[in-house]
This record gives C-alpha cells, sequence and structure tokens, in this order.
C-alpha cells in the first residue's frame, strides 16, 4: 500500500511477523520484490536486529503487555524488547496489540518499556515521531513544528501516566468535542452532589 500523495517508488510493504524464522523469510521476499519492508509484531525482532539495520527495516511493536515469546524466555521478555531494539540500532514504533477502540492505552505500553530500559524521550518518539517517520508522514506529522499539521492533544501531565487527563485535542487545527456519555454522567453526578450537599469530588 502506499499513501495518499507520496512518492509511488516509497510504497511501504507491512508483514505481520513475529518469530525470527518469519522475519527473516520476510526480509527476504522485501529484497527479492524491490519493496519497502516493515515489520509488524516483531516479537523476536531483536534476533534478527543486525539484519533489520542493515536492511532499515523498521519495526512496528504491537504492544509491551504480552507474555514471553518463547518458554525459555524472560519473563519481562516483551517488556524489554524496545530497550533492546533502541541499542541495536533498529528504528521502532510502539503500537497496541488490541482493538482500534483501545489505542488510548498505547502511552502505558509505551511507560512499561521505559520503566524495562527505554530511554523516556525515545519512548515519548517511539508512538510519535518515529511512527509518523515509519509510515512517511512525518513531513506534516509527529511532531510540533512550523509548518506541520495541528494534530495534537494537551494534557494535565505525562502522558505516559495512568492519572493524566487531556483536556483537549486538535486534528490539522480544529478543535475536537472530546465530550461522551461517561462525562455527560460525571457532570450529572456533580450536580446531583452540589445539590443534597454533598463533597464534590475531584475532577
Amino acid at each position: 500500500m502506499s499513501l495518499p500523495g507520496e512518492d509511488p517508488a516509497w510504497r511501504p510493504f507491512f508483514v505481520q511477523a513475529n518469530d525470527a524464522e518469519q522475519i527473516n523469510a520476510a526480509v527476504a521476499f522485501g529484497k527479492r520484490r524491490g519493496v519497502r519492508m516493515v515489520i509488524v509484531g516483531g516479537r523476536e525482532a531483536d534476533r534478527c536486529a543486525e539484519l533489520l539495520k542493515a536492511e532499515e527495516i523498521p519495526v512496528i511493536i504491537l504492544g509491551t503487555h504480552n507474555m514471553p515469546a518463547r518458554d525459555d524466555a524472560a519473563y519481562d521478555d516483551a517488556f524489554t524488547l524496545p530497550a533492546r531494539l533502541d541499542a541495536a540500532g533498529v528504528k521502532f514504533c510502539i503500537a497496541n496489540a488490541d482493538d482500534t477502540a483501545h489505542e488510548r492505552n498505547t502511552p502505558y505500553s509505551v511507560a512499561t518499556a521505559v520503566k524495562h530500559g527505554l530511554d523516556r524521550k525515545r519512548g515519548l518518539e517511539s508512538m510519535t515521531i518515529d511512527a509518523a517517520r515509519i509510515l512517511g508522514i512525518d513531513d506534516a506529522y509527529g511532531s510540533l513544528e512550523q509548518g506541520k499539521s495541528a494534530t495534537l492533544i494537551v494534557t494535565t501531565g505525562d502522558p505516559m501516566e495512568v492519572r493524566t487527563r487531556i483536556t483537549s485535542a486538535y486534528i490539522d487545527g480544529r478543535l475536537i468535542d472530546l465530550s461522551n456519555k461517561q462525562t455527560e454522567l460525571a457532570k450529572k453526578y456533580r450536580e446531583r452532589l452540589k445539590q443534597i450537599g454533598g463533597a464534590e469530588r475531584p475532577e
């Protein structure tokens, strides 16, 4: 597949591969076909790190909240994968291995990687500018720079902290309405507390 308006020669080819054998086969296929390969999953990508770095093939890691890839692997195998790839010089970003509705949990997958050895700055980049680079859209998205799309969120603190709330969001400069059933019910609940003289809970 290729992205709208991009150079057809770029043509990223996304292959879901987790085992080292699968990754090696995918890379060989990409070289034969002359396509730009992107590995999705990559649970054992560190076993192929030298090849992936040499061929400049990035990996989209599908979350860190996973069980070890092999029976003899360390308990924190999935937690430390981003740090191991970073140390090996392999380009990667971190996504979420769940339904689209749960992509909101991606920062917590990144937080787990940071807790287990990944540099915090690299962690933030893995879900922003590095993701945009792998998708080939970093000229417009992924970082706050003049001339780029004003697509961003405003939070009360560190986005990797569970207690942090998103106060506003913008897509291409347009303010997005973040209200939903839960936020409306919360307002209704707080108003009722005020009416009966109860203590208002913090937002």
